[in-house]
């Protein structure tokens, strides 16, 4: 008998060893699972992160292009450029007031630096910008569809650019305005991982109670409650180099032949442009490239290290 116990206490102390290994087996498979599954999600968001075209993500302010950018446009560091022709390929689209910003870009290549502010579709030692990008039409009409479908062709954009021409104003309410063009650019970001440049309308002459004024607000807001990115065409109009303000001008830029008059060294070879001054022009083509530059990782001072 006392045998037969000796052999059932071997068995249970046997069984308890299996099981306790059994124990110790399951334990390391749920630990190494766990950090498995960190690696590939590490993996899996740095492969993102690469991946993804929105160079712009995880942006903690908004980057707004108005007239003080212009008035910026030489403290901007020389490396920036070449950093933001790296990293960017651009998509505009726009009619007529909209190229008023491809004017000033070819101004400031055929007149200031040839090299430094190169710009083409070819993407070789330029920056990537392709004008007249989405076939035609402007933000006044159906916009997001086109977009959709030129980045559905274009996967290795990373920019979209829209502007107006005169309609801002008919989206003088926050559902109008949300509806036709914040919402669906909103998706775009989403659905696309880009960056979107947003834009406000050119000035109608109507003063800061016309609804030009209202709308373009409205953008304004979104922008910097979403941290994006804004070209202020509206207010790049509104202030002369010295930032005098002109609150009841119109896209015809009334205080640029003023400008030009008593700072002649200013306006040599100005470009044409479209209905409104050749300075005015030149003010958006250097408030684009300070815009390209923040995009590009600048934080707008003069001092900034070069990446």
């Amino acid at each position: 008998m006392q045998k037969n116990g000796e052999l059932s206490r071997t068995g249970i102390n046997i069984l308890l060893i299996v099981l306790i290994i059994a124990v110790i087996g399951i334990i390391w498979f749920v630990i190494k699972g766990g950090i498995d599954n960190e690696n590939q999600e590490a993996f899996n968001n740095s492969e993102n992160s690469e991946n993804s075209n929105n160079i712009f993500s995880g942006k903690t302010e908004a980057i707004i292009a108005d007239h003080n950018a212009a008035r910026d446009f030489d403290k901007i560091p020389r490396c920036w450029i070449e950093e933001a022709k790296k990293q960017l390929r651009v998509a505009y689209q726009h009619t007529s007031h909209g190229s008023q910003i491809s004017s000033g870009i070819e101004y400031l290549k055929n007149n200031v630096d040839s090299s430094l502010y190169a710009s083409g579709s070819s993407g070789v030692n330029e920056l990537y910008f392709a004008d007249y990008a989405m076939g035609g039409g402007d933000l006044g009409g159906d916009w997001a569809p086109p977009t959709r479908d030129y980045l559905d062709e274009n996967s290795e954009t990373n920019t979209i650019m829209w502007s107006w021409c005169g309609q801002v104003s008919g989206y003088n309410t926050y559902e109008s305005m949300s509806n036709h063009y914040l919402e669906p650019a909103e998706e775009i970001v989403l659905n696309y991982d880009i960056n979107f440049v947003y834009m406000t309308g050119h000035l109608e002459g109507t003063g800061p109670e016309g609804d030009a004024y209202t709308a373009n607000n409205i953008i304004r807001q979104h922008v910097k409650d979403v941290n994006g990115i804004l070209f202020d065409f509206a207010d790049i109009e509104s202030y002369d180099p010295e930032g005098k303000y002109y609150p009841n001008g119109s896209d015809a830029c009334e205080w640029c032949e003023d400008w030009c008059e008593k700072h002649s060294s200013d306006c040599l070879n100005l470009p044409e442009c479209a209905h409104s001054h050749g300075f005015n022009c030149v003010q958006k083509g250097k408030a684009f490239w300070w815009m390209m530059a923040r995009m590009a990782g600048w934080d707008g001072t003069s001092s900034d290290k070069c990446p």
